[in-house]
């Protein structure tokens, strides 16, 4: 399919009828591969998968059905560049290949020899053309013109014959591989004859001279003027992006030059001065002048008068060149830059850096020159030479400017002749890609279904001024596993081959934003099930072209499909310090530790603890533990301040409880164990100290009305410093230590009590007080009996009482007792 049409040189006279076009083929892709034969050589053998086939003189009903083919020549490098600029023959090249989705657009310069009827009777005319060679018809007679491009060497009828081909195309070619790209590309055929009867002198018009073969001489020797490959240089002459000096030519000559009546010279038969002017490409579909040569049509003088031949006369002595003005000869293409400051692209010799005029206007990099006839009368005068019946092929509007219309231009330069083209670098401008914004690289979703969403180029009417023709859809792809995804150029663009499986598309709204949902599509037989992961991206097509024009892929996103949380988790243990002397020790920590066995890689641990007798507390967070693997069986965590943990209304147990939570969020159900915390020390309780014994009733804590602590034990510390060892705490709390034999009484015991726990308690201390002796007791007064009775007792007690701490301390010290 042809994309786009770039330049055509559709006007010519019959003497000098010589076929050019510039144009972009759509073609699939990887048809045609450009180094199917090696740098400056040619395909003439259809092994490269296009051809191009093109009537030489008609087709259909004619009885000629005379064709010639035009062979691939490979001009992609300065050697390749050079023989292009010296061909004389048929030959089409390839500037540049540009992928896009399942197409290639292909950038081709196509030159050869066409022979269009030279006159009304001629018997070469396709049956459909409504005009014919008259040259009494200003502006010449419409013709259609055929130029097959076939897909395939199957189908380009290779077997008819290479350069000369006598074939039915409507019989012959198979229409699924072959188009015509001129089919909407009509010539203007100009006849080199004049004759009385028609306005102007009955002539077609003056005519502006292809150029073919050495005609005129350029520095290549050939046909340097059409589709020049300026992106290589030109060795010995120029630098890549540069064309050298005698490139191009404009040369005018007039039918009307040698004819004269009764009244003398024909009228408007002179043309000796031209308008000019370079048009570059922009964004693929805009014509600009080119600033940096002629921001205006620039007019040259000085050309001398001819009249038609085959080849013109003084083809290489009068033609205006791009070269400075030499030898008294005036007339050349000398640009005069952008007249703002500027750099001029053209250089002092007449070479022009194309490069920097494509910069200065950031244009394509695609550029042809147009050239518009002045036309008067043999004396000079201008009367009956811009009349309206001849004014467009005798003296039209030329030139360009900014601020026309591309209706405007396309006008203008249809009425001029088109006769050089230059390529530096031409690429075809396609849409930038579209940025996928959410979910971004790597995230995880709680949803077999997931909404992608980006940004692309703006579309509709906001960023073309109103314009609605400016639309963009975007396409959105999901890696297919069994073709995965590759990075095939160097700017990291997307092989269209592993595009992988479409799940939607949708229009760019007007502020660039863009949606597609991925309903958990199938691809290669899977679904987007706990733990898998998909792969997107997505290219941007332009709809106005109606040619699905394509950018290049997007950025890579990839998905993680987590839609179940992982197992709970299990707690096991908890280990908590105690108290030393009443205090926790400084820096100490407790430990909780449990198993788990996640499902989801990157998951995270949360532990926490609560009371049990009050479960609507604010939880102690314990931990928060990050990114554990599939792998992962155990876990374990710190207590860092483990003083926090106190009793709640008595009770000192806590719930800990713990679950895995998934990257995006899922939360496990709870593992959790209830556990006793108790670190608060005892209080040894100390009730009586004596010379006889010591004696206590032990609580849980030092608070008022504290329970009693049952178990544990206590260790009193005497006044010497010796202490008694580990003594047994009652259930109802109570413990009493002898003081052993011999035990100095003057001073202060201490008693630590330990609990169950282990928690120790802080010293406490007690002065000892002394047991009065019986005989100490008063006798003398009215004193009963009963009392006396009771003093007895105590004294026998007491007696008793050291005589059992005796026996205790020999016991002790592992000593026998003897009486």
């Amino acid at each position: 399919m042809l994309y786009r049409m770039l330049a055509y040189n559709s006007r010519m006279d019959t003497q000098n009828d010589e076929l050019r076009m510039d144009f972009v083929l759509r073609l699939a892709h990887g048809q045609m591969d450009p180094n199917c034969v090696p740098e400056g050589q040619h395909d003439d053998t259809g092994k490269c998968g296009l051809s191009f086939v093109y009537a030489f003189w008609a087709v259909n009903d004619n009885p000629y059905w005379y064709f010639s083919r035009a062979k691939y020549l490979n001009t992609m490098g300065e050697d390749g560049a050079a023989r292009w600029a010296a061909n004389q023959a048929q030959y089409y090249t390839i500037h540049q290949v540009e992928n896009s989705g399942k197409y290639d657009y292909l950038t081709i310069s196509l030159v050869g020899d066409v022979n269009y009827p030279d006159a009304s009777t001629s018997g070469n005319y396709d049956s459909s053309d409504t005009d014919r060679v008259d040259y009494k018809q200003v502006g010449g007679a419409k013709l259609n013109q055929f130029v097959y491009a076939i897909a395939g060497k199957d189908y380009a009828l290779w077997n008819k014959g290479i350069d000369t081909l006598y074939l039915n195309p409507s019989q012959e070619f198979d229409s699924r591989f072959v188009t015509n790209i001129a089919q909407d590309y009509p010539a203007y055929v100009y006849s080199p004859e004049c004759g009385i009867g028609s306005a102007g002198g009955a002539c077609n018009g003056p005519m502006s001279f292809v150029g073919w073969d050495a005609y005129p001489t350029l520095f290549s020797g050939g046909q340097a003027n059409w589709g020049m490959v300026a992106d290589y240089g030109f060795k010995g002459h120029s630098a890549p992006g540069i064309a050298p000096p005698k490139s191009f030519f404009v040369y005018w000559y007039n039918p009307a030059r040698s004819y004269t009546d009764s009244s003398g010279p024909y009228p408007c038969s002179r043309n000796t001065s031209f308008y000019y002017q370079w048009i570059g490409l922009k964004e693929g579909k805009y014509w600009e002048p080119v600033t940096s040569l002629t921001p205006t049509a620039q007019r040259v003088d000085g050309q001398h008068p001819i009249g038609p031949g085959t080849p013109p006369e003084m083809t290489n002595t009068w033609p205006a060149f791009n070269e400075p003005a030499q030898n008294g000869k005036t007339n050349n293409l000398m640009a005069p830059g952008p007249g703002n400051g500027g750099q001029n692209a053209q250089l002092p010799d007449g070479s022009i850096n194309f490069e920097i005029a494509k910069q200065q206007d950031h244009l394509d990099g695609y550029f042809k020159l147009v050239t518009w006839p002045i036309t008067t009368n043999a004396d000079g005068s201008t009367t009956g030479c811009a009349t309206a019946s001849n004014k467009e092929a005798y003296n039209p509007d030329a030139g360009i400017t900014a601020s026309m219309s591309q209706a405007e231009i396309a006008s203008r330069i249809n009425t001029g002749w088109t006769i050089d083209t230059v390529m530096s670098r031409y690429q075809i401008p396609r849409p930038d890609p579209p940025t996928i914004s959410q979910p971004t690289q790597d995230s995880y979703v709680n949803n077999s279904t997931v909404t992608v969403t980006g940004t692309a180029t703006v579309g509709h009417e906001a960023a073309n001024n109103g314009n609605p023709e400016r639309r963009y859809m975007v396409t959105l792809f999901a890696e297919d596993p069994s073709h995965p995804i590759q990075d095939s150029t160097s700017q990291g663009a997307n092989d269209y081959n592993s595009r992988g499986v479409e799940i939607g598309s949708t229009e760019v709204d007007d502020q660039g934003n863009w949606s597609i949902v991925d309903a958990n599509t199938i691809v290669d037989g899977k679904a987007n099930i706990d733990g898998s992961s998909r792969r997107y991206h997505a290219y941007l097509t332009e709809l106005n072209s109606g040619q699905t024009l394509t950018s290049d892929f997007s950025n890579i996103v990839r998905v993680y499909f987590y839609t179940a949380p992982d197992p709970a988790p299990t707690v096991v243990h908890l280990t908590m310090p105690h108290t030393v002397d009443g205090q926790l020790p400084a820096g100490s920590t407790g430990q909780v530790d449990g198993a788990l066995h996640p499902t989801h890689n990157g998951s995270s641990l949360q532990v926490e603890a609560l009371p049990v007798a009050n479960p609507s507390a604010t939880p102690i967070a314990v931990s928060s533990q990050p990114n554990f693997g599939t792998s992962s069986t155990q876990w374990q965590a710190s207590i860092s301040n483990p003083s926090g943990f106190q009793p709640v209304s008595g009770d000192n147990r806590y719930v800990f409880r713990a679950w895995l939570q998934t990257i995006n969020g899922l939360r496990s159900p709870l593992g959790s164990q209830i556990f006793e915390i108790d670190m608060v020390p005892p209080k040894p309780g100390i009730v009586m100290a004596s010379n006889r014994v010591v004696s206590g009733r032990a609580t849980v804590s030092s608070a008022p009305g504290a329970g009693p602590q049952q178990g544990g034990f206590v260790v009193v510390t005497w006044p010497d410093g010796s202490n008694s060892g580990k003594v047994n705490i009652a259930n109802d709390g109570t413990w009493s230590v002898p003081v052993p034999s011999g035990m100095t009484t003057n001073g202060t015991v201490g008693v630590r009590a330990t609990d169950v726990a282990g928690n120790e308690s802080a010293l406490e201390t007690r002065g000892i007080e002394p047991i009065p002796r019986i005989m100490a007791i008063p006798l003398a007064g009215a004193v009963p009996w009963h009392q006396i009775a009771a003093s007895a007792l105590i004294a026998g007690s007491a007696v008793l009482l050291g005589l059992t701490a005796l026996i205790y301390k020999r016991r002790r010290d592992n000593k026998s007792l003897h009486f």
